[in-house]
């Protein structure tokens, strides 16, 4: 589902996150897992940060070397976490993809989940 990055709840998750992005593209994706691809692929890539809905901390990874498996690893979204996602796509801005369980769905946007699914 498309959101707004000015959301009361989506836009403190993206300055944590990514406070130098200026992009307008921002969706909300409800899933159970991840398929990890932090890594440059022909122009392409996805940066990923965990993001704690309760506290506000975020967690890097390191899966950006594409010979090591983390970095082709499937996870588990943790209830709680939001994985955020920023992707570039043939060296163009494609946007923040945020990454939830449907558990953690009500949490992150209080109010509002049941309206805009």
């Amino acid at each position: 589902m498309k959101v707004s990055r000015a959301d009361r709840a989506i836009r403190p998750l993206l300055l944590a996150c990514y406070p130098d992005w200026k992009g307008r593209k921002v969706s909300v994706c409800v899933a159970e897992s991840y398929q990890m691809m932090d890594y440059w692929s022909e122009g392409s890539r996805h940066y990923v940060r965990a993001f704690d809905i309760a506290t506000g901390k975020i967690a890097d990874h390191d899966a950006s070397n594409p010979f090591r498996g983390q970095a082709h690893a499937r996870v588990t979204i943790p209830d709680g976490i939001a994985l955020v996602e920023h992707s570039i796509f043939c060296g163009k801005d494609a946007g923040i993809a945020i990454y939830v369980t449907p558990a953690s769905l009500a949490r992150l946007l209080p109010g509002n989940a049941s309206a805009r699914s």
